[in-house]
């Protein structure tokens, strides 16, 4: 497998696992159990490929099965199509997966596509996404804030402003919101490996080179380990 890009740039969705005593978790610890038929939680079932020499660039879970479905408007256009239309063709193809990834003495956890809903959630290191926000955005650059009420009756609410403008421009209330997420311009001194616009909640969205053989260079980035650091 080769592990050189194309010079895109590739969206990226980051989680950091909560710290296990003295060890790592797992296969079976990592991979989500939803609810089943029967109330029962059942094991996401996946196929599991190593990336790199006997795994160095991680291990990557595909979500089994790989669900196709109809396009919701080939109902609509269906009534008019000849006979001879082959619309089993016509369907798109879901895939869904996880990249597990050893880096400075964390577990982080990539989602492509919906592979978020693949992760054990108590696994998830709460507020991480923002963490890396704060420390690699430009304090005056923030372009997007959402926060939660801590009234009787929580609300969420999003506030965008047309030219990038600083945390305290927001006017938030720390005794009052909770604040839940952030999109801003990084700093130049990380925008080469991060890329120029960074988000995150729990986990953090940036675009990064496409050469895999990058990806622990992007993980260790001070932002992603300061953020990764209680």
């Amino acid at each position: 497998m080769g592990t050189k890009g194309n010079g895109k740039k590739v969206p990226l969705n980051v989680y950091l696992l909560k710290e296990k005593s003295g060890a790592s978790w797992d296969d079976k610890d990592v991979i989500a159990s939803p609810i089943g038929a029967g109330g029962k939680p059942r094991k996401i079932q996946t196929e599991k490929h190593f990336l790199g020499p006997e795994g160095s660039y991680g291990t990557l879970f595909i979500r089994k099965p790989i669900n196709e479905t109809e396009p919701n408007w080939l109902n609509y256009v269906s009534p008019g199509l000849d006979q001879a239309a082959n619309t089993q063709r016509w369907k798109n193809k879901s895939v869904s997966a996880i990249l597990l990834v050893n880096c400075s003495a964390r577990q982080f956890v990539i989602a492509f596509g919906h592979g978020r809903y693949m992760i054990e959630p108590r696994l998830i290191e709460d507020r991480f996404g923002i963490k890396v926000v704060l420390n690699s955005v430009s304090p005056d650059r923030i372009t997007s804030i959402d926060r939660q009420t801590f009234d009787a009756s929580p609300r969420v609410s999003r506030t965008q402003t047309i030219k990038a403008s600083s945390v305290s421009d927001y006017m938030i209330n720390a005794e009052q919101d909770l604040l839940r997420g952030l999109v801003g311009f990084t700093k130049s001194d990380y925008s080469e490996v991060l890329g120029p616009l960074i988000a995150g909640i729990d986990s953090f969205k940036a675009s990064v080179s496409g050469d895999l053989a990058d990806l622990r260079r992007f993980l260790g980035n001070p932002p992603i380990i300061s953020g990764a650091q209680k």
